[in-house]
């Protein structure tokens, strides 16, 4: 299993490397963010795995851990990507790759939480 999981990763690292800029994607900073989730229309994914959700979270996010392929994608299927999406990980890295992936499948607005959970949890 860990030549799927280093496939993968490879894959996104490859991916985050192919382009360098989307405008679909911006990282904000916490009061931002904030602001950003407060809508009604927003979509809130954590993209840590299960047993970081379960340790804290940003109360109404969804747990789509970026490390299950299918399940990720599959998640990212059912959103309307018209859409805004706010997105986060523990520290930035995997929301960063998250955000781009998005981005690439066509999400208009995809809002990524500078410094991650770490940085909301201060």
């Amino acid at each position: 299993k860990s030549y799927i999981f280093n496939d993968y990763m490879n894959f996104l690292i490859n991916l985050f490397k192919s382009r360098t800029s989307n405008t679909n994607v911006e990282v904000v900073e916490k009061s931002e963010f904030k602001k950003r989730i407060a809508s009604s229309d927003v979509k809130l994914i954590n993209v840590r795995t299960p047993l970081e959700f379960n340790r804290g979270h940003i109360e109404g996010a969804s747990n789509s851990n970026i490390f299950n392929k299918n399940k990720f994608l599959k998640d990212l299927k059912s959103l309307n990507k018209k859409n805004p999406v706010c997105v986060y990980c523990q520290s930035g890295n995997r929301s960063r790759m998250a955000s781009k992936i998005m981005a690439d499948l066509g999400f208009e607005r995809v809002y990524d939480l500078k410094g991650g959970y770490a940085n909301w949890d201060l």
